[in-house]
């Protein structure tokens, strides 16, 4: 997929941020892509345990796709 390219890229470019993780996993799930995108909502709050958004993602993440993996 095209985008996924361009995501991978700017992290490969040094974008890897716990926010370029949270938004890369939220494109997985848009994708349908639920344990790819778990690994990245991971990754960010390993990078950044105290970004609000991303903790607030993955609980939501996980609360409306759990039972889809």
């Amino acid at each position: 997929m095209v985008t996924d390219h361009y995501f991978l890229r700017a992290m490969d470019a040094g974008m890897n941020t716990g926010t370029a993780y949270y938004m890369y996993g939220t494109f997985l799930v848009c994708c349908g892509r639920y344990d790819r995108a778990e690994d990245f909502f991971l990754r960010a709050l390993e990078k950044d345990p105290e970004n609000l958004v991303a903790v607030l993602s993955y609980g939501l993440f996980l609360y409306k796709y759990l039972d889809k993996r």
